[in-house]
């Protein structure tokens, strides 16, 4: 049978978030198909490292990334240069690396995903700033 995939999840940012979606964890739990006392231990702090899967279903129900979920933050407002990462993004890659549940092929998925996905909206944002000024 192959390894338990875990990620870290920050509980005072699901808070933060399942707060500002106006919702009780058990909305949260409905929404996400989590049980809701996981939520509450993940929200207290006495769970961090959840399912990979519960992480993805936990950041579609609040409409973010599971990169919000473990760092607290999103992609940042200023592009950086060209083939460099945001440290939020950096951080995300060192909590990843450092994760022994995570299968070394899976962990590169991850990381060529996280990279992929910034690069896209790195080029994105380039061009709704030129469009932008002309």
């Amino acid at each position: 049978m192959g390894q338990r995939e875990e990620i870290y999840i920050r509980g005072d940012v699901l808070a933060r978030l399942r707060e500002a979606m106006g919702w009780t964890q058990g909305e949260l739990a409905y929404h996400a198909r989590v049980d809701q006392s996981q939520i509450s231990k993940i929200e207290r702090g006495t769970l961090t490292d959840v399912r990979l899967s519960t992480a993805v279903r936990l950041a579609r129900a609040l409409n973010v990334t599971v990169d919000k979920l473990a760092t607290g933050s999103e992609l940042p407002e200023e592009p950086v240069e060209e083939g460099q990462l945001p440290n939020e993004l950096t951080d995300t890659l060192v909590i990843i690396g450092r994760d022994r549940y995570i299968s070394p092929e899976t962990r590169r998925w991850i990381m060529d995903m996280i990279r992929r996905d910034y690069e896209h909206w790195r080029r994105e944002r380039q061009g709704e700033n030129t469009e932008n000024k002309e």
